[in-house]
């Protein structure tokens, strides 16, 4: 049974709130076509089922999709909805996810360039942590809107507006090389051009611009192949921040590349800045030996 997940998030939702809602009710939707069961006729035991089988989200996860199913049963079905009945409490908000620098490093090592897909997550991977893309930003980034020879793109962005952000050299080489064999690709899925940096290769909608949801799918894949434990595009965000922190950028300049107007949410952002990063800035170490 199809849910009606299209229609349902036509209501006057914010754009944060429709991406959460539609990644939750997308397993949802995934889950009672394995169980077979009838949204219609869903329980309370089913609810807290198709929760707790979710293994690889943490509580913050499944909240959402709590309040998406939720949402979801009273829009299509009213509010006598049995599964409606289930409380799940929400939990203390535990500290964001970034990865470190050994995790980044063992998740780019990781990934078999040997093959389309890894040239093209190769090349996603080291974008998103080089700028700190959101992954909505990613799926909007145009090719024609990236200069791999000034190592800049410009992407529509949070709020309705252009924005400019800069990557390295390495991952411009990565760019470069899943540019190269993009236009072979699609003519292997039998797909128009959809314009986009990054689209599908495999699954049900091979040829169509990556999604937030489908991105969420291929990062938990990578990070079970690298051994790294979950993460979410985007905590790559953070590794963004982070690592920028640590590499002694400025705050005013990770702002800058992280495209933020209050400086504060780049303390937002960089939950693992510690006082052990202070290790190269000691003043005695600058004076003595």
């Amino acid at each position: 049974m199809e849910l009606q997940i299209e229609q349902f998030l036509q209501q006057d939702f914010t754009e944060a709130t429709r991406l959460s809602y539609r990644f939750g009710l997308s397993r949802f939707s995934q889950w009672i076509n394995q169980t077979r069961i009838n949204p219609a006729r869903l329980n309370q035991n089913g609810f807290r089922n198709f929760l707790c089988e979710q293994k690889t989200w943490n509580h913050n996860s499944r909240y959402s999709a709590y309040c998406a199913v939720r949402s979801y049963l009273r829009w299509k079905y009213g509010g006598k909805h049995p599964a409606l009945c289930f409380k799940l409490k929400r939990g203390k908000t535990p500290p964001q996810r970034s990865l470190d620098r050994d995790q980044l490093t063992n998740l780019i090592n990781s990934i078999d360039i040997s093959t389309t897909y890894g040239v093209r997550n190769l090349a996603l991977i080291c974008l998103m942590s080089d700028t700190g893309l959101r992954a909505i930003e990613v799926c909007r980034l145009y090719t024609k809107y990236v200069n791999i020879a000034q190592r800049t793109l410009n992407v529509f962005s949070k709020g309705s507006r252009w924005e400019t952000a800069v990557f390295s050299s390495p991952t411009a080489q990565y760019l470069e090389e899943w540019i190269s064999i993009r236009s072979i690709v699609l003519s292997g899925v039998n797909g128009l051009d959809p314009q986009t940096m990054f689209f599908g290769i495999g699954g049900r909608t091979p040829g169509r611009p990556m999604t937030p949801c489908g991105m969420r799918d291929i990062f938990e894949r990578l990070a079970e192949q690298a051994g790294i434990g979950r993460f979410s595009p985007h905590d790559l965000r953070r590794t963004f921040t982070t690592l920028a922190l640590q590499a002694g950028a400025s705050t005013r300049i990770v702002q800058a590349a992280g495209r933020w107007s209050d400086i504060r949410l780049v303390e937002r952002y960089s939950p693992k800045i510690s006082a052990r990063d202070m290790e190269p800035y000691f003043p005695v170490n600058q004076v003595v030996g």
